[in-house]
């Protein structure tokens, strides 16, 4: 089995919305997708922020191109990602998406879904 590490931060007071847009739109995409064995989520708040943290499994690295796309190290996103996202990496440490900056990492709570 393969686990990948997704994390995204987004203000606090956008917390429970962005959870709930998570379950309506990435969550069943991977549900979806063949070779998906769940995922976990943790949302752990940090003062004014709120982390997001995805960990998708897959049986095989073909699931999660046919997930992802052709490069499976480029996340997958969704129309909504940018009205809550302020920051978004993968476990190198680099953003995935222009402009953002990687932060610092606190888990402090745990949901699973």
């Amino acid at each position: 089995m393969i686990a990948r590490i997704w994390h995204g931060k987004t203000n606090a007071n956008h917390a429970t919305a962005y959870l709930g847009y998570l379950f309506q739109s990435g969550i069943p995409a991977y549900r979806a997708t063949s070779g998906s064995k769940g995922a976990w989520v943790l949302r752990p708040l940090e003062g004014n922020m709120a982390h997001s943290l995805r960990f998708p499994f897959w049986d095989s690295r073909e699931a999660i191109a046919a997930f992802t796309g052709s490069d499976p190290a480029i996340p997958r996103y969704y129309a909504e990602d940018e009205k809550y996202l302020l920051v978004a990496t993968m476990p190198n440490g680099r953003p995935v998406r222009n402009g953002m900056s990687p932060q610092k990492l606190c888990v402090t709570a745990v949901e699973s879904c």
